[in-house]
């Protein structure tokens, strides 16, 4: 099979769940199959060919007009063209359709964008999905918005990566975070950023007080970097909450699973999502998982099930969801249990990986 990704963005350069989930895939497919990429950054591996788009202004010109020469270029090389598809200028898109009218350049899309905003340009888009061989959504909120939209068959497959399990806690992480081992950490892994709602949580660690935070040993860690990194240290040091708040920055993703084998809770307080992969390798980690009740992460945690729902923006409701998990040893350890057995029969890599590969043969064996 060869295949040809177009991904101007991708991990480790920019560190958002597509771009991570993409790397993961390039790498997996490039062991048994010729795989290409077309982007802004190389990742330097021997297996993936790699064609450059430079980062010219205007970018919202340059950047399809650099990918159409080179998938005209290349296009005999490749059995299919796969592209990450987030909202965004119809320029990006209108050539997908032509170059297969044109060439018989076969493409597939994978929706990532959680907004599901209404298309400006209804018809350019329409055409684009009409004609892409395969389109597979990141969740089923999505496959259902989309297939609504152009009337069409979407798959669901959710964006999954291969995923490391710590064995045994690095107790020099403690050392290293200056926190006492007997400490309950807390972990939000995301981009600090307005959706993600980081602030959200530290305001919930407010309402629970400091003499409840410092007689449990309650200690938050924010594993991310973002646009709202600064306001957010600013409330924790407003608020004297530094001993509670650890900001640790931006994580590779290959390094949290130590600081998932630490955690004593999952908190994920977005607004929506498409697919998380953070909120995925909670549940592989066996953590107790509590989640805003939002798209994208409310068709994979359930209240009472396998996590605890709060509503969106409800400081109070996330602070009693916390206090409770911390209490309650037991219930707690259900919830985990619970968050692992989907896992393991919803979110198995090997089994994305399989349904991607159909995809692709498919795509071949029709033209």
């Amino acid at each position: 099979m060869r295949i040809l990704y177009v991904l101007p963005q991708i991990y480790p350069y920019v560190t958002g769940g597509a771009e991570i989930f993409h790397y993961h895939l390039l790498l997996q497919m490039s062991q048994n199959n010729m795989v290409g990429y077309i982007g802004y950054d190389n990742i330097n591996n021997n297996a993936v060919k790699f064609y450059r788009l430079y980062k010219l202004k205007p970018w919202k010109l340059t950047n399809p007009i650099q990918t159409i020469i080179l998938i005209y270029r290349w296009r005999k090389e490749y059995d299919i063209i796969h592209l990450n598809y987030c909202q965004g200028s119809w320029l990006h898109w209108f050539y997908l359709p032509i170059l297969k009218k044109l060439f018989k350049i076969n493409y597939g899309l994978t929706i990532h964008d959680p907004s599901l905003y209404e298309w400006k340009q209804k018809n350019i888009f329409k055409f684009v999905f009409d004609e892409a061989h395969f389109i597979v959504a990141v969740s089923e909120r999505l496959k259902e918005g989309y297939e609504k939209r152009c009337n069409k068959a979407i798959t669901y497959l959710p964006p999954l990566v291969p995923l490391n399990k710590y064995l045994h806690i690095d107790t020099s992480l403690f050392d290293e975070l200056r926190i006492r081992e007997d400490s309950k950490i807390v972990l939000f892994a995301g981009s600090l950023k307005e959706s993600k709602r980081p602030l959200i949580l530290a305001k919930a660690l407010v309402s629970l007080g400091h003499k409840w935070l410092e007689s449990n040993n309650v200690v938050v860690l924010f594993a991310g970097d973002g646009d709202q990194k600064e306001e957010l240290s600013n409330y924790i040091t407003n608020t004297t909450l530094e001993k509670h708040c650890i900001l640790l920055g931006r994580i590779p993703q290959e390094s949290l699973a130590k600081y998932y084998a630490i955690a004593n809770l999952y908190v994920i307080p977005s607004i929506h999502e498409g697919k998380s992969m953070s909120l995925i390798e909670a549940m592989y980690n066996s953590l107790p998982i509590i989640a805003s009740n939002a798209p994208g992460i409310n068709d994979i945690i359930f209240d009472n099930q396998n996590g605890l729902l709060f509503d969106i923006d409800d400081v109070y409701g996330l602070a009693h969801c916390i206090k409770t998990l911390i209490e309650d040893c037991q219930l707690a350890m259900n919830l985990a249990n619970n968050a692992f057995r989907d896992y393991e029969s919803q979110f198995r890599f090997e089994d994305m990986y399989k349904c991607y590969m159909d995809l692709y043969e498919n795509t071949r064996s029709s033209q």
